[in-house]
């Protein structure tokens, strides 16, 4: 038996979970799975805890994209399939993006 293919879908910092109704509509009209969690829990931290949590509640390892500012909140994920960067921020695990502001970073 296949399994469901299931996606989690993490929005960029001006970004709301509406921006991908769109996105979501399409991926559940082919029969896959959505999950769009709700961020700006006040950290990076606290985001990445709330996404890790969605993880929890998937049966399988599901394909996580983040956006913008979600590409830090998905680094660094515990059982994912895949991870998609969408002109996202793509840090080292555990690297916070404002410290890409420091002198000579660039």
């Amino acid at each position: 038996m296949r399994q469901k293919l299931e996606f989690v879908l993490v929005r960029g910092l001006w970004h709301q979970p509406a921006h991908f109704d769109r996105v979501a509509a399409d991926l559940l009209g082919q029969g896959v799975a959505v999950c769009v969690p709700h961020l700006h829990r006040g950290s990076l931290e606290a985001d990445t805890s709330v996404v890790q949590d969605a993880l929890a509640g998937c049966p399988m390892a599901p394909v996580v994209v983040g956006h913008s500012y979600g590409g830090s909140v998905v680094t660094g994920l515990d059982r994912v399939s895949h991870l998609i960067y969408v002109a996202a921020f793509v840090p080292a695990a555990g690297e916070a993006v404002r410290s890409w502001d420091a002198p000579g970073h660039w």
